[in-house]
């Protein structure tokens, strides 16, 4: 993650699209089925009621701006998963909700065992799978299990370099107002209809697709004890699609920003459905998670030389460990 533009009004980091002659463009992947339960969106438990679908499913995925999105799958043990969705903002970073990696109803704790797969498409994986290494979560959501629900995961791996990953806008509200967001994830329920004429599940083994939808009906919601959402009215969602980056496409550009992270499906009359916003308070924390893992890291490799009797580190990667900031 590489800040671009810094300055007292905005902050914006690099989105990167991977060269596409450089694609791989095999005729098939390699598959990866199973079967999970969606994660619901925070604290709303039931599957909505809606007449109509009105998300799109994206088919062609495995590249670039699709392949930045992906399943965050918690494997339960026995052969139980639980699956939310995530983004990738760096070749090794995948923003998403706190509540996807949190047993927010059961032990209080954060998951042991998560994998983040980009670009899945039902059993199709065409990066493969990343084990997650470390997962950082706000003080305030564990305190609270609702507020500031957000996240930040790094994988074991580079999956960015190759799928690509969006930038981060962190800015003031007169700045973003006006754009189209898109909302895009892994429904755990759609309302198409199959074979039997009815309503489509797609957490079952080989099901998983993504689907989305934009608007520009959304509006920013400073809530209760300045929690600070984006809500939207005209965004359908569903179960599993929370930690989806909520992002916008600059104009003329094949530049994609996020700007939030989707973590509340509401229904009822009136009802929106909310995204965290990251703002410059968030972005922040999320810019000391990154540089105390790269911290960490080094640390671990200076203890390993060590402990191999080694008094030089040799060969120590120092390319990732901070954000660079572009002038």
């Amino acid at each position: 993650m590489v800040v671009i533009t810094s300055s007292r009004s905005q902050i914006i980091t690099l989105c990167y699209q991977p060269d596409p002659s450089k694609r791989d463009r095999r005729q098939t992947f390699p598959s990866c089925s199973f079967k999970s339960d969606p994660i619901r969106e925070n604290d709303f438990q039931v599957i909505k009621e809606f007449l109509e679908e009105t998300r799109t499913r994206y088919e062609d995925i495995s590249s670039f701006p699709y392949s930045v999105h992906g399943i965050v799958r918690v494997d339960l043990g026995n052969g139980f998963y639980k699956t939310g969705t995530g983004i990738l903002i760096g070749s090794d970073l995948v923003l998403t909700a706190a509540h996807n990696v949190s047993d927010y109803d059961g032990t209080k704790e954060k998951y042991a065992n998560i994998v983040f797969i980009p670009g899945i498409n039902e059993e199709a994986i065409p990066f493969g799978k990343f084990n997650v290494i470390e997962s950082y979560v706000p003080d305030k959501y564990l305190e609270t299990w609702k507020q500031e629900d957000y996240a930040l995961v790094v994988v074991d791996g580079n999956p960015g370099s190759y799928a690509g990953y969006f930038g981060l806008h962190v800015a003031e509200k007169d700045q973003l107002k006006r754009k189209e967001l898109h909302v895009i994830g892994y429904p755990g329920y759609v309302r198409t209809l199959d074979e039997r004429n009815e309503s489509l599940f797609l957490s079952g083994e080989g099901r998983h697709q993504m689907w989305g939808a934009k608007g520009t009906n959304w509006f920013f919601d400073d809530g209760k004890n300045g929690e600070f959402h984006i809500g939207y009215r005209d965004i359908l969602t569903t179960g599993g699609q929370s930690g989806r980056g909520v992002f916008y496409q600059e104009k003329g550009t094949n530049e994609y920003y996020v700007i939030g992270v989707h973590v509340l499906g509401r229904d009822g009359v009136d009802a929106y459905n909310s995204a965290t916003w990251i703002t410059r308070e968030r972005f922040d924390q999320i810019q000391k998670w990154v540089g105390q893992f790269r911290k960490n890291l080094i640390s671990s490799e200076i203890n390993l030389e060590s402990r191999n009797g080694r008094a030089k580190v040799k060969n120590l990667n120092l390319q990732r460990q901070k954000l660079e900031t572009l002038a």
